[in-house]
């Protein structure tokens, strides 16, 4: 078979083949390639990418391969999986089909992307971002393993102080991380604390939540916690980190040296638009905790090479003000004001020189709360109120923000009349109304999502368009991308360019979107990603 199969008589639609040739697509997304091969068609296969649109699932694999062998790359893609998820925003992986059906495919999401008005959201966010996705995890980020090593060895030394604390406290050893056993130890020898959620098997729960209730009384119950956070960072973060970056395989002339870790960058991972990370997932390495934060510091910058970490301010909110078009809440942000401070002022009527700690924090978590659809329960949990002060406080911020109210009342009557919900830039997000409809949970569910996806979804493509914005802008040799934290994205600039670069990457992405407020982008640089400082212009 030949490195190309045509696809019938769509002219300039060539598909990979799926078996046999010099390439092979596997249910593994695994991409193999002979380099022989293509060292002898490397012409031919540019030739075809120039001229022809090329259509597969998992284009992104196929983007890497040709990075490596530096052979251009494709000038049209069509990716099915991805097209498939934007069309009916579900994150279920769909079966690889035999080549002979690929045509059929590629029609329908044609069609269906055409009938659903998702072309904007596929041609000039998703399609365009495929390859900024490949060279991020191509370029990878540089990981120190003495760092790493010698890290693990305080980790084990601090664990092996708690576990003396503990076992001391309990009267014996015990196995710290049985659940069982620490109920056992905890609520039935200790008699700690009293209720609480039980198990299936009937045993006191330990979860994380339910020992938290108990950690400033209790030291044995503070000390156990802290121990689980210890191995879990020895176990998810640092001992993968050292495997992955000793099995590293990037040139190392390029990066100057430093064994590097390779995430992956799911596209299709979540329902909302956001992308997500695995293989390790390096968007959500710790940063709270004093030892969790410290992990961060393992990764280095390239040699000659500055990371800076530019972070959206306030998205979600901002997001929020401007669709909602509430007057009071974006003249706020457009005054600069801090916005917790202000809704406290707002809900406690009182001025914002008089707003006590206690205030701001809960006025921060219900406006957090409002974009991810928190309720009164919730709200009440997250704050200490009672569920009648938490109600209270709900309907004072909607009293004091009547245009977030009528917005959020607005799509959660679109969503139940339309069966979707739809971000700024057009991005769909379905829901079966024939399942949902009539069962108050799942009605309420729905609703819920439904206002998340909206601000979530609309952030997601903000962040996309900057990605894509930087990349056809500035060249990628000097400014790497390397990783995308939700609103953050993290870049190695060449030290003698970051002057120039740094201010050129903030005007494009505060640029990415404009409504009624202003975005804003908050900058840190420095060589390592857990000691970064606040970027002095």
């Amino acid at each position: 078979m030949g490195m190309w199969e045509d696809a019938g008589k769509q002219d300039n639609l060539y598909l990979l083949p799926n078996d046999g040739g010099h390439l092979v697509l596997g249910k593994s997304r695994v991409w193999e390639i002979g380099e022989e091969s293509f060292k002898k068609e490397k012409a031919r296969w540019e030739k075809i990418l120039e001229e022809k649109l090329v259509v597969g699932f998992f284009l992104k694999d196929l983007i890497k391969i040709l990075k490596k062998y530096r052979i251009a790359l494709p000038k049209t893609i069509f990716d099915c999986g991805v097209a498939m998820w934007t069309a009916a925003s579900s994150i279920k992986t769909p079966e690889l089909p035999q080549i002979g059906e690929l045509p059929k495919i590629y029609l329908s999401l044609v069609k269906n992307i055409k009938e659903k008005q998702l072309e904007k959201i596929l041609y000039e966010i998703e399609f365009p971002l495929i390859p900024i996705l490949a060279e991020m995890e191509s370029n990878g980020i540089g990981v120190d393993g003495k760092f790493l090593e010698k890290f693990k060895k305080e980790i084990l030394g601090k664990a092996a102080e708690l576990e003396n604390k503990i076992y001391k406290a309990s009267g014996a050893p015990f196995n710290i991380n049985s659940p069982a056993q620490v109920s056992e130890i905890l609520f039935e020898k200790l008699k700690i604390g009293g209720g609480g959620r039980r198990t299936k098997t009937g045993r006191r729960s330990t979860r994380e939540s339910e020992l938290a209730k108990f950690k400033d009384k209790e030291p044995i119950v503070r000390n156990v916690l802290d121990y689980r956070e210890l191995m879990k960072l020895l176990t998810t973060y640092i001992e993968p980190l050292l495997e992955l970056s000793e099995k590293d395989g990037s040139p190392r002339s390029r990066f100057g040296g430093a064994g590097r870790v390779h995430t992956t960058f799911n596209q299709t991972g979540t329902v909302t638009g956001r992308l997500s990370s695995e293989n390790p997932n390096l968007q959500n390495i710790p940063i709270r905790s004093e030892f969790g934060a410290k992990i961060r510091g393992a990764f280095a910058a390239s040699t000659g090479f500055t990371f800076a970490a530019f972070d959206y301010s306030q998205i979600e909110l901002k997001i929020l003000a401007a669709l909602s078009g509430d007057a009071k809440m974006i003249e706020a942000f457009k005054r600069g004001l801090d916005i917790h401070k202000f809704t406290a002022s707002n809900i406690n009527n009182v001025p914002m020189e008089k707003v006590t700690p206690e205030m701001r924090g809960r006025a921060k978590t219900i406006n957090f709360g409002i974009v991810f659809g928190m309720g009164t329960r919730q709200l009440a949990r997250s704050t200490g109120m009672t569920l009648e002060e938490a109600g209270k406080f709900y309907r004072e911020y909607f009293s004091d923000f009547p245009q977030i109210s009528a917005y959020i009342n607005k799509a959660k009557e679109d969503v139940k009349k339309n069966g979707f919900t739809q971000t700024l830039f057009g991005r769909k997000r379905f829901f079966n109304l024939d399942t949902v409809l009539g069962d108050d949970f799942l009605e309420s569910e729905m609703e819920r999502m439904a206002v998340n996806a909206i601000i979530q979804g609309t952030d997601a493509d903000i962040v996309k368009k900057a990605m894509i914005a930087v990349a056809d802008t500035l060249d990628s040799k000097k400014i790497r991308p390397i990783l995308q934290i939700h609103d953050e994205l993290l870049y190695e600039i060449e030290d003698d360019t970051i002057r120039e670069a740094i201010p050129r990457i903030r005007s494009l992405m505060e640029g990415a979107c404009q409504f009624a407020v202003p975005l804003s982008v908050d900058i840190k640089i420095g060589k390592r990603w857990g000691s970064l400082k606040i970027y002095a212009e």
